[in-house]
Order: C-alpha cells, then sequence, then structure tokens
C-alpha cells in the first residue's frame, strides 16, 4: 500500500482442490501451469526445495526430473519423501496423504550452495 508506506501480501491463488498445499498457494499448480508454457524439450527439470508444500510440486515431476531436497531433521519436504517411502528409511503407511501421492523423479539431497551446486554440475554433465 503505497498511500500508508505498508506491504500487503496477498494469496498467490485460491487452491481449494490440493489436498497436499495451504489455501493460499499450490505449488505443484504452479509448477504445471509454468511447464504448460514451456516448449517440450528433452531436457530435465530440477526442483530444489526444503519444506513440506514442495511435496505437492515433487509429485508433478517425471522419471527424467530431479527433486533437490535439503536435507535434515527439521526439513518438511524431507518428512515427507520419508513418509512416502522414496528415500527408503524409515517406516512407511500405507494411510499417509503421502502414499497416495506416488513422486517419480530422482531425488538428491542437499545441505548447502555446494550441493546444490555439485548437483548442478552432475545433472549437466550427464544430459
Amino acid at each position: 500500500d503505497e498511500e500508508n508506506g505498508r506491504l500487503r501480501v496477498r494469496p498467490f491463488h485460491h487452491n481449494s482442490e490440493c489436498p497436499l498445499c495451504p489455501s493460499n498457494l499450490c505449488k505443484g499448480r504452479v509448477l504445471s501451469d509454468l511447464l504448460a508454457t514451456r516448449s517440450p524439450e528433452n531436457s530435465p527439470i530440477i526442483y530444489i526445495g526444503d519444506g513440506g508444500g514442495d511435496f505437492c510440486a515433487a509429485t508433478r515431476l517425471k522419471e527424467t526430473d530431479y527433486l533437490l531436497y535439503r536435507s535434515g531433521p527439521k526439513w518438511g519436504l524431507q518428512h515427507r519423501l520419508v513418509k512416502q517411502g522414496k528415500l527408503g528409511v524409515g517406516e512407511v503407511s500405507e494411510d499417509t496423504l503421502e502414499s497416495k501421492y506416488p513422486i517419480k523423479c530422482r531425488v538428491v539431497p542437499w545441505s548447502t550452495g555446494e550441493d546444490v551446486f555439485a548437483a548442478f554440475k552432475h545433472i549437466l554433465e550427464q544430459e
């Protein structure tokens, strides 16, 4: 609000369809909308996330894409990947919301910016 010098934060969009995301933003929908404007290419998508809200976007990635997830006990995305069984650790339950939305892409952990850079370098050298 320029008159009062205040920043007003509004929802990105209204989400009532996606059970994985909050009502103000579905990152999966944002990713799908973005990909719809992209010309079809064979190059993979590399998605970097850390919070639980990134799980929905991860479910939209294909087998040829990459999810770089922040590793560590406090990061929500890693927690949801464990619940889904994607990381091969922890106890997986078939009744979780995550188990209903499979992750098809390749997953790569990261902790630092150097890890992200190394992952990009490795992925680009493979392609």
